[in-house]
């Protein structure tokens, strides 16, 4: 290290004061209050702290400076001894630029760590789709080719990464696939080296794994030991092919649908048989899973051993603990040296430490393959692999206390009371839109009404009545349907929306009426819905126009024990209005036109409320709707073990915080995809519901509600639960509820006590809907989603 070289803090490094970290990072850390944490978000730099004076010289490089020149300034500003500050300093610079937190200022690592590609922007014959991931060194893309065939494209930041790449490159092409990405291209991209592998679907193993620790069931312990069982398999396979993979971490194995394990990231894979100097001095990786005999060299300065079967044994075992507890296998330091010393010397830590039920067989093995000496571990990763598979989960799991609701039901009470008889916000006025279902009166009134008919309770029932009759009073006032502080304006929701208009309140009385028996109300109101519905409407989509009408004919028309000639007469009227307008639209796979794709403004909605009246009405899909939907399964894109809906030509982008919500994203396609599948017959339907609904589990919203948030993302589960009747789904389902009853909760400020805001008596944008979904979950087999799914 030259100190006339002149140096600079990396773009984005962060400073974090230690007094922010709990109590046990800081311990884990060794920092005390006043020390700050140095870190570079989406590098491979570790993590530093520094103290108070230390923080203050190091901003001298947030423009770059040489080191001598940097104390002097400082010294100069603090008034400390120049000659004193730089001896006291240079260990602790030294350390900072080997970690990379300190880089030379005409350094390529001083640039900014953002992707460099854009959406749709060519690299060879592959387009890309959104970024995946970017270090200081490699980004990774989802691209794909002319044939709609998927790729992940990693690409070096700049040319100096053309050696790694085309490393990793050979690497791949050595291995059968079986447990790895294929080698589907490489080249050179604007002088940066790249390659392409075929796309993995999968969620990180550390991901699968924690879902299954959570439920804490002896059943999801058993898919845990299994899970972790392929793992250890896939390490078999990769070493008979000769291959090490030098890198392991719970981030480079990928679990899919099926629980298959695939290993990724091979740049620092290395030959079994292999003695090339270049191979293993560049050994690296996460240090919680280094072998001991890596942290000893590393202890003492030497030059670490390449990467071997014992030593990869041991950090697989140390994956596969922490797979199965969560916590690492030693309460490590996150100081280099003492974290090196605890690989080196510390034993194991028993299951019970963490709170953990002991698990006497795996931790046995456990135990065995992480001994300190290569001699004392298993022969081999086939050996251990083949134990783990023979290993059994004792019986009872004590401690797996059962799934509570308790946070779901204080929303429902809450909503419950807010809106009794007699309560401030019956008796007082309603915030515009004061009667829409979405928003208003109406929508209150079919919460109530679902709520009702869940518990059998008469009294309830009335008072969803109440409300409805109060929603058709309000038809014509002032902030009934519009509030343009919200954007919700008669340009926008015209005159026909089911959400957003007096179609949806017809609708939703005509449903209590009939409840209550009273058939004349029932009449009355299903004549007044057919009005609604015969009034022209330029708009299509589901929520703000005709194909939300068109749903609502088909809810009302399947609670006629025969049928009303009237009521199917308008519907086929619609339905064959909507059709007639969407004729000339291009293949939705090829189109960047006006209409999306999802359910509440796009292609989504339009199928499934044609899909919906076909089944209600006994009608035939036509050729038409047929093409139609395998057009939009055409537009799905892989993520995780999901998948989403994006166009290809206009929206592909990375994810965004709609991008598994019903009303714009995966959840909405999951009631699509059931009942394609349960029209046609045809699986792909099946697979494409399960992926839209791996996506919205993958990532829940933090916002509570049906239309934009967990709430709706619960309602999708539960149909797919209802659909195959596959358990696992109920029980994310019931996950996913918790999540939206928590979140409401903590953002209304209410804890149920029914202290409201304004937006907890929405039933699609509010707490109205969750008290619904408290009594679907209770009840799954009943679950529907309000004034959305039919019964059919």
């Amino acid at each position: 290290m030259a100190i006339t070289n002149p140096f600079v803090l990396p773009a984005g490094v962060t400073f974090q004061a230690a007094g922010d970290l709990s109590e046990q990072a800081r311990r884990d850390i060794g920092a005390q209050d006043g020390d700050v944490v140095l870190s570079r978000p989406n590098s491979r730099a570790r993590a530093q702290v520094v103290d108070a004076a230390a923080v203050e010289l190091l901003m001298e490089f947030q423009e770059p400076s040489t080191i001598a020149f940097a104390v002097a300034a400082f010294s100069k500003r603090t008034g400390v001894d120049a000659e004193r500050t730089l001896e006291d300093a240079l260990p602790m610079l030294q350390s900072l630029i080997s970690a990379g937190l300190l880089v030379l200022s005409n350094s390529e690592q001083a640039a900014q760590i953002q992707p460099s590609l854009a959406a749709d922007e060519k690299v060879g014959s592959w387009t890309v789709l959104r970024c995946v991931q970017t270090m200081e060194d490699t980004e990774i893309y989802q691209a794909w080719d002319s044939d709609a065939k998927f790729g992940a494209l990693k690409i070096g930041r700049w040319e100096t990464a053309a050696g790694a790449i085309e490393r990793e490159a050979q690497i791949l092409s050595q291995l059968d696939s079986t447990v790895t990405p294929r080698l589907l291209g490489r080249g050179v991209w604007e002088s940066r080296p790249y390659l392409i592998m075929n796309w993995l679907p999968g969620t990180e193993a550390q991901t699968a794994c924690g879902e299954l620790r959570v439920a804490g069931t002896w059943e999801s312990r058993n898919e845990l030991l299994q899970i972790t069982g392929v793992i250890a398999q896939a390490y078999v396979h990769l070493h008979k092919q000769g291959m090490l993979h030098g890198d392991i971490h719970p981030r480079n194995v990928l679990i899919d649908r099926e629980n298959a394990a695939k290993i990724v990231d091979l740049g620092l894979a290395y030959p079994i048989a292999g003695t090339s100097d270049t191979y293993w001095k560049t050994r690296g990786g996460i240090g919680f899973f280094f072998e001991p005999e890596y942290a000893r060299a590393a202890l003492n300065n030497a030059v670490p051993p390449p990467p071997s079967p014992q030593g990869e044994q041991y950090s697989l075992a140390a994956l596969l603990y922490f797979l199965i507890t969560g916590s690492y296998y030693v309460k490590f330091s996150l100081g280099r040296r003492e974290m090196l010393g605890q690989i080196a010397e510390s034993p194991m830590v028993p299951f019970a430490e963490f709170g953990i039920e002991p698990w006497p067989g795996v931790e046995h093995l456990l135990e065995r393959a992480l001994s300190k000496e290569p001699a004392d571990r298993f022969s081999s990763v086939e050996q251990f692999a083949r134990l783990w598979s023979e290993a059994e989960v004792p019986r009872p799991l004590a401690g797996a206390a059962p799934s509570s609701e308790s946070k779901l039901d204080a929303v429902r009470d809450g909503v419950l009371e807010a809106s009794a008889i007699g309560s401030a916000l019956m008796n007082g006025g309603m915030v515009a839109p004061s009667a829409s279902v979405n928003y208003g009166s109406a929508g209150l009134a079919m919460a109530l009404y679902r709520v009702a008919d869940a518990s059998e309770d008469a009294r309830l029932l009335a008072t969803a009545d109440i409300w409805s009759e109060r929603a058709v009073t309000e038809i014509d006032c002032d902030g009934a349907f519009y509030d343009e502080i919200i954007g919700i304006t008669p340009q926008l929701v015209g005159s026909l929306s089911l959400y957003h208009g007096p179609a949806g309140i017809f609708l939703v009385k005509a449903l209590i009426a009939r409840s209550r028996g009273d058939l004349m109300s029932y009449y009355a109101a299903t004549q007044a819905f057919i009005a609604v519905c015969r009034q022209p409407c330029e708009v299509l989509d589901l929520t703000l126009g005709c194909a939300g009408a068109l749903l609502g004919c088909a809810l009302l028309l399947e609670t006629f024990a025969g049928s009303n000639d009237e009521l199917r007469r308008v519907g086929e009227e619609m339905y064959g209005r909507l059709w007639e307008r969407l004729a000339g639209n291009s293949p939705i796979d090829r189109s960047s036109g006006s209409i999306g794709l999802a359910v509440a403004h796009g292609w989504a909605g339009l199928l499934y409320a044609s899909m919906c009246w076909c089944v209600v009405a006994a009608k035939p899909i036509a050729d038409q709707l047929h093409s139609r939907i395998a057009e939009l399964a055409r537009c799905s894109q892989p993520v995780g073990r999901g998948l989403r809906w994006a166009s290809r030509t206009s929206t592909a982008r990375n994810d965004d915080s709609m991008s598994a919500t019903w009303c714009n994203g995966s959840a909405g396609f999951v009631f699509v995809w059931t009942k394609a599948h349960r029209m046609t017959g045809d699986p792909k339907y099946l697979d494409l519901a399960e992926g839209a609904a791996w996506h919205c589990w993958e990532r829940l919203s933090q916002n509570s509600t049906l239309c934009c948030g967990s709430g709706g993302q619960a309602y999708a589960m539960l149909n797919l639960y209802r659909h195959c009747g596959d358990s696992s789904w109920l029980r994310r389902a019931r996950n996913a509820a918790n999540v939206a009853a928590r979140n409401a909760l903590r953002f209304s400020g209410s804890q149920g006590a029914g202290m409201l805001d304004w937006r907890s008596h929405s039933l699609y944008k509010g707490n109205a809907g969750l008290a619904v979904l408290q009594a679907d979950v209770a009840s799954p087999e009943e679950a529907r989603m309000p004034l959305f799914e039919p019964d059919a």
